[in-house]
């Protein structure tokens, strides 16, 4: 190879790489989700449901204060009637950590029903389940980029489907990152109480006997 030849590489190959470079710190950042939800039939929280959550997120920017700060699941608004109940165990759900980026187990998360909405989403003002400090271990910080599994209970019958921008993931740098979450959702429509479930068998068995 000639010289001039071999220099023409040298420049093509710096240009690549110094373009690949560039390219790859332009994630499009994203968090999404895919949930499920159990009826509970004995316990405490029997009639309940145990709600579950497996998102990821990549808010496309390592570095300094783009670690996630917290991130929340955007309820429907009559979702803040007062008799409408969602509860936390203690750690609410588990994921990677800045420190252990492949161990979903790493962090330990605190969850929250925030009624009046997420302060910190200026143009949001409905009801938020929210994922926040403090963490387990003490110290521990989600990364950028991670992945997790969290639950919550609640008397709120789900409903089943895609429910675009049902997520959103927070960093202390970085625009807010809107999410789809896929699966199961609190329609806002809650379980009855077991007394309820009772007169209204009652009624109904009140009305057959009247008809026959």
């Amino acid at each position: 190879m000639r010289v001039k030849d071999s220099v023409k590489f040298a420049v093509v190959l710096l240009v690549f790489f110094c373009n690949a470079s560039l390219f790859a710190g332009l994630v499009q950042p994203y968090v999404a989700g895919t949930s499920s939800a159990a009826l509970i039939t004995e316990g405490d929280y029997a009639g309940w449901y145990l709600y579950k959550i497996d998102i990821d997120w990549d808010l496309g920017q390592p570095g300094e204060g783009a670690g996630l700060s917290h991130w929340d699941i955007i309820l429907k608004q009559n979702c803040v009637l007062p008799d409408h109940l969602i509860e936390f165990d203690t750690p609410a759900g588990f994921s990677t950590s800045e420190d252990f980026p492949y161990d979903v187990t790493a962090l330990g998360w605190t969850g929250y029903f925030e009624r009046n909405g997420d302060p910190s989403l200026s143009s949001e003002e409905k009801p938020v389940v929210k994922y926040d400090s403090p963490h387990y271990p003490e110290g521990g910080e989600p990364g950028p980029a991670g992945s997790g599994t969290f639950f919550f209970y609640s008397n709120i019958i789900p409903e089943n489907g895609i429910h675009p921008d049902a997520l959103v993931g927070k960093a202390g740098n970085i625009p807010d990152t809107y999410g789809e979450l896929t699966g199961a959702y609190p329609s806002c429509t809650i379980v009855p109480e077991p007394a309820t479930i009772i007169m209204l068998g009652l009624g109904s068995g009140f009305l057959l006997m009247r008809k026959y």
